[in-house]
């Protein structure tokens, strides 16, 4: 038994939505990091100053992934919609009247 996904072009478009806000508030809407050297007790303020750091490339990679996903979203319905009216349109032509 295999599944299906049915999925209108309005939650397709609540998608590419969210993807564009989820994007924008991971490169504009977080604070930066401190860029100051990170002074501690235990010596491992290097160790937290390359986690922010990695936490920050994280951050960019995955608004870079969710721009990506959504213009793939988006792109997949414009097919779908000119695939729609080709079919249409080769229906349309092949009855009489039409």
């Amino acid at each position: 038994m295999t599944g299906r996904i049915t999925l209108s072009d309005d939650v397709l478009g609540d998608v590419v939505s969210a993807l564009a806000t989820a994007s924008e508030a991971m490169t504009d809407g977080n604070g930066e990091p401190p860029r100051a050297e990170l002074p501690s007790l235990t010596g491992i303020g290097d160790d937290v100053a390359a986690f922010l750091s990695g936490v920050e490339a994280a951050g960019l990679a995955l608004a870079d992934a969710g721009r990506g996903a959504g213009r793939a979203v988006a792109d997949a319905m414009e097919s779908s919609t000119a695939l729609d009216r080709r079919i249409a349109e080769s229906l349309s032509a092949g009855h009489p009247g039409g």
